[in-house]
């Protein structure tokens, strides 16, 4: 459509999008009708694990006009040899409330599955080594331009008396990456091939990864960012200097490539590709990722936020990696200076919402 309708209506064409819309929407259903199962393939599109509501959800968009109609295909889709049954229903001895049994299918218990061993043979693998004085050497310029930008920062408060000199002293002497911040930075410039970051908004990701750049660089790697949105991947590229597109774009170049036409995006034993909110990644997308890595011999380094929004696509394949690799963490919050911030950054990163807000209230900051 998109493109396409444009440029009939540049012709004189008239596109009516409600009926191409309504005409999609009928071949899916008349699918469904045939083979109930492919609602299988729909659901797993939003998520990998499910239950039965789920799939009555999603098949009830299509056969919703005949009682008897939509019970057939339910049946049809349950019986399906391609649904796998994770959990079955039972009772919560604490609340004594019935949790559903859970459910996937055979092709994402495959892929996910697939997946967690490629990293595992990514991690095992020791070939993308930094040398320890590149990685003193970034972090110690990170450290003067920490330090560099508080000074610049608390000039103006102090002579706006916004804070005094002790506190501009005491700020100044802790301008430095955090410790924290210095061993992600040593995790993932190490030598294996997969490596993962876990870290709340605001715990300072960006600067660590800008660091990190710099060390790779200097060991004569090629560095390559990437994320869901191209929102994130510009705010990426330019709080880290790591030049970066979406994942799509990453994917149609590759595509491209092996359709026969050229391309310069391949990736190599030289190169480092940077995931940037990566727990917003489904499985199916991720799962291509780590294969296109481990095909190339480059380093994947996966960044995000396991406590914030699950993937837009199925599954938690960010979580499961780094459960299985291993990660560092970022817990401290750096982008606020005051104690009450940092404490309410957490509490909005760990859903308490309430408690978040109420900080803010109470400190003057919601009228």
């Amino acid at each position: 459509m998109g493109v396409h309708a444009t440029q009939i209506e540049r012709q004189g064409g008239e596109v009516s999008r409600n009926r191409l819309d309504e005409e999609a929407a009928k071949r899916n259903a008349d699918l469904i009708r045939e083979k109930p199962e492919q609602v299988l393939t729909l659901i797993t599109g939003e998520k990998s694990v499910f239950d039965r509501h789920d799939i009555a959800r999603t098949l009830h968009r299509y056969i919703n006009d005949d009682a008897q109609t939509f019970q057939n295909a339910f049946a049809k889709v349950m019986a399906s040899p391609a649904l796998v049954e994770l959990q079955p229903e039972r009772m919560d001895a604490a609340t004594g409330e019935i949790e559903r049994a859970r459910y996937s299918t055979r092709e994402m218990v495959g892929i996910e599955s697939g997946m967690v061993q490629a990293a595992e043979r990514l991690h095992q693998a020791q070939s993308h080594g930094v040398d320890r004085r590149h990685v003193e050497r970034a972090m110690s310029r990170q450290d003067n331009a920490i330090r560099s930008s508080v000074i610049s920062d608390t000039v103006g408060k102090v002579e706006r008396g916004e804070i005094d000199a002790g506190e501009r002293d005491r700020r100044i002497s802790e301008a430095r990456l955090s410790d924290e911040q210095r061993a992600a930075i040593e995790h993932i410039t190490g030598p294996e091939r997969i490596s993962a970051v876990v870290g709340y908004a605001g715990a300072g990701k960006s600067t660590m990864l800008a660091a990190a750049r710099e060390a790779w660089e200097a060991q004569g790697y090629q560095v390559h960012g990437a994320a869901l949105s191209g929102k994130a991947a510009e705010g990426l590229e330019e709080s880290s200097g790591i030049q970066s597109r979406t994942l799509a774009s990453w994917e149609y170049h590759w595509k491209s490539s092996v359709d026969g036409r050229s391309s310069r995006d391949q990736l190599g034993s030289r190169d480092v590709f940077v995931i940037d909110e990566a727990g917003m990644v489904g499985s199916r997308q991720l799962a291509g990722f780590v294969r296109e890595v481990e095909r190339s011999d480059a380093k994947i380094v996966l960044v995000g936020d396991h406590e914030q929004l699950q993937a837009i696509g199925a599954g938690a394949p960010f979580r499961a990696i780094a459960e299985q690799i291993g990660h560092a963490e970022l817990s401290e919050i750096r982008r606020q200076n005051e104690p009450w911030q940092r404490e309410a950054s957490v509490a909005f990163a760990t859903h308490r919402t309430g408690e978040g807000l109420a900080a803010y209230r109470d400190n003057g900051n919601i009228h």
